[in-house]
């Protein structure tokens, strides 16, 4: 745990398996190494070790809700589901596991199922930003528009500073077929995180999209003026150009990017 916390889980990995391999069923030790498992991106060995501590430790909720995430994200929705119940049968007023159950419901096309789930989860945790933004999807699925809406901006003022619910909001604009919203949205949040150089890039796609060839290139240009040596951006303004036939302007923006690009090959 002192390798853990000074950060090193390569060294607290080794001391863990050292430990599980004295006392097989030592179901924490499992749990902690598969944290550390997962620190490190090794997932597949940190999905191992949380089945095997949830099965020696059925009240080790996080164990669980971990496996039925991974369980989640393979699609496995069964194995999934199956977790889920363990854990509301120890905790069932765990609102992560309703959470995780409300996008199981959504995932099998049942919004009324997911709609239930996710209520229950907003009860016992009305201030998580996340939840909204599972309840805007499911009523973008019950067809309520205005109401996927709400939930956005709900989740959107509770946390201002995660550009994850700024991009969900552009999203469910977008599936709704409403450019001037997400155009307007994808322009508060480069006012948002003007350094931010991912929200200039979203919003010229945008405009590419939608055929504004002139907007886009603005917009790449805004996000060139805050990181003028940054040669991708210059290669996007490249492209830009190249598809608008201003060849000149194309050649010597490529011919910029090559001289501030540690790796110019692809761009000669």
């Amino acid at each position: 745990m002192e390798y853990v916390q000074g950060g090193n889980n390569k060294a607290a990995i080794l001391e863990f398996r050292n430990e599980i391999n004295i006392d097989t069923k030592f179901a924490d030790g499992r749990y902690q190494l598969a944290l550390a498992y997962l620190k490190t991106g090794e997932v597949k060995q940190s999905f191992k070790q949380f089945e095997r501590a949830a099965s020696l430790d059925p009240k080790n909720t996080d164990a669980l809700l971990k496996s039925a995430e991974m369980y989640f994200l393979a699609k496995a929705n069964k194995e999934s589901r199956e977790r889920v119940d363990q854990i509301l049968a120890v905790a069932p007023d765990l609102s992560s596991a309703y959470a995780l159950l409300a996008n199981i419901e959504l995932r099998e096309q049942k919004p009324d199922k997911a709609q239930n789930a996710i209520s229950r989860a907003l009860e016992l945790d009305p201030l998580n930003a996340r939840y909204y933004l599972i309840q805007s999807a499911i009523l973008s699925a019950r067809k309520d528009f205005d109401g996927a809406v709400k939930a956005n901006l709900k989740a959107i003022d509770l946390e201002t500073d995660n550009i994850a619910c700024h991009n969900n909001l552009v999203g469910l604009y977008l599936s709704w077929g409403k450019s001037e919203e997400a155009e307007k949205t994808l322009k508060n949040i480069i006012s948002t995180f003007p350094d931010r150089l991912a929200s200039y890039i979203d919003l010229a796609r945008f405009y590419l999209n939608t055929g504004k060839i002139e907007a886009a290139e603005q917009t790449i240009k805004g996000a060139i003026n805050i990181q003028k040596e940054n040669a991708d951006l210059l290669v996007f303004l490249g492209n830009l150009y190249h598809r608008s036939n201003k060849i000149d302007l194309a050649e010597e923006t490529y011919k910029q990017a090559i001289r501030k690009s540690e790796n110019p090959e692809d761009i000669k």
